[in-house]
């Protein structure tokens, strides 16, 4: 399979959205990547990215200084998370068990990056709310195509990629002004809250034309 190939059943699979360049250029290196790891099965990096989270998470809290250390962690889980379904893909087993997993282990990757920014000193309030808000925004999707929407709605600004460049911006932030840890990652705790809360609406409009037209 051809990467040309690769960017065609991705577009099916995400409702035949067209990716940016960012997101080609993510999903080009995911497929240098996915060469290595094709031996192994899509669903065990599902699982894995999961763990990681664990770890990322288990070394922040016994050192809460480390945020370059944390941030190349989350790359690494973003790639990874990247990787399962390339890996499926290009082996030809996409399957619906596999698609549940993941979207299970992603939910669980949201949870773990708002205790992550819980741990660096951001409110706990603020960083519930984020999480919950996430949440919404992802069950909105997976609600409508359950209710046969087969298009993703809208590729809004609370997306996975934005969570994951706010985990890892604030926390390079903090590296470079220690001093101000704390509340640099407030300030990134409420960025996400706020992006959340703006895809939130943009899928709402999106579906509430959608299902009012049927």
């Amino acid at each position: 399979m051809t990467f040309a190939d690769y960017l065609l059943v991705w577009s099916n699979l995400h409702g035949d959205a067209k990716p940016s360049k960012v997101v080609r250029g993510w999903l080009r290196i995911g497929f240098a990547l996915s060469s290595l790891v094709l031996k192994v099965s899509a669903n065990v990096i599902t699982v894995f990215g999961g763990f990681f989270a664990v770890l990322v998470l288990g070394y922040f809290h016994n050192f809460n200084d480390q945020y370059i250390a944390v941030s190349l962690g989350v790359l690494f889980l973003a790639m990874v998370d990247s990787l399962d379904g390339i890996v499926a893909v290009r082996k030809g087993k996409a399957s619906r068990w596999g698609a549940y997993l993941d979207s299970i282990v992603d939910r669980f990757v949201d949870v773990s990056f708002a205790i992550l920014l819980y741990l660096g000193g951001a409110p706990f309030v603020i960083c519930l709310i984020a999480a919950c808000l996430t949440l919404v925004h992802e069950y909105m999707r997976a609600r409508s195509t359950g209710l046969g929407h087969s298009d993703v709605g809208a590729i809004t600004v609370g997306e996975k990629p934005t969570r994951v460049a706010i985990i890892i911006l604030f926390f390079l932030s903090c590296a470079l002004f220690n001093d101000y840890a704390r509340e640099i990652i407030s300030i990134g705790a409420y960025v996400w809250l706020i992006t959340s809360a703006i895809g939130i609406t943009q899928l709402y409009a999106v579906y509430k034309k959608a299902f009012s037209e049927n």
